[in-house]
């Protein structure tokens, strides 16, 4: 199963013939993207991944994994790279590819919607995937929190400016102030950003550190109190 939202789309082929891509290498928390020097290009395919009722979709090009991570290796640290087009602000995926499995590549990705009118895209999300698996990872360390310092955080109801929709959330100043390392700095805005996927080993934590009080508590509730008597007070 897909480690991924799209988990119930079809993969289909797009009416088109092999282009020249550029590479794109683009970050989570950065709104600007770098393109590879022009001698990095990629020729493919686009194809399409369908949602069920085939109504939304977005773009792919596949790739072996070797060609890939040769990929990988020319973008900057942090970034991960995606197939462009020139003059286009579509964000396409690769489809990695090798002899026993295949996986989407981390990166942004622009979906279309076929119910709107013909060539009008809309942007629901730019969605942005991150490897996870332990090969490719290093200086690896169990992390502890305390629920003391979980519980200095504050959850909030709010609007962005000129924006009506009230939404929920976090401070980025609140969190920095006790996880500085799920604080990002925009480098164009200079505003700051949370790395939400980075609570997630926060909140497990807490639960862990709650479920062993918990444990605690059942078990001194259930010890049988000894007595001169016995443990049925008739001995």
């Amino acid at each position: 199963m897909r480690n991924f939202i799209i988990l119930f789309f079809l993969t289909l082929p797009i009416a088109s013939s092999a282009q020249e891509f550029k590479i794109l290498c683009t970050s989570e928390y950065l709104s600007t993207s770098e393109y590879l020097p022009d001698h990095f290009t990629f020729n493919g395919e686009l194809k399409v991944e369908e949602s069920i009722n085939k109504d939304i979709f977005f773009t792919y090009l596949e790739i072996s994994e070797d060609d890939y991570l040769d990929l990988v290796i020319q973008c900057p640290t942090g970034t991960s790279p995606q197939p462009a087009l020139a003059n286009s602000s579509t964000f396409n995926l690769f489809r990695v590819e090798n002899n026993s499995k295949s996986y989407w590549s981390p990166g942004k990705v622009t979906y279309f919607n076929r119910l709107v009118q013909t060539n009008t895209r809309r942007y629901p999300d730019h969605i942005f995937l991150r490897f996870s698996d332990s090969r490719v990872k290093e200086d690896v360390s169990l992390f502890s929190t305390s629920l003391k310092e979980t519980l200095k955080l504050d959850s909030y109801e709010y609007r962005y400016i000129n924006t009506p929709k009230k939404e929920l959330g976090l401070i980025a100043q609140q969190v920095e102030d006790i996880y500085p390392n799920i604080v990002f700095v925009d480098k164009n805005s200079g505003l700051k950003q949370i790395d939400y996927k980075g609570m997630i080993p926060i909140l497990l934590e807490s639960i862990r550190e709650l479920n062993d009080k918990v444990t605690a508590l059942e078990s001194t509730k259930n010890k049988k109190p000894n007595t001169p008597w016995g443990t049925n007070g008739l001995e």
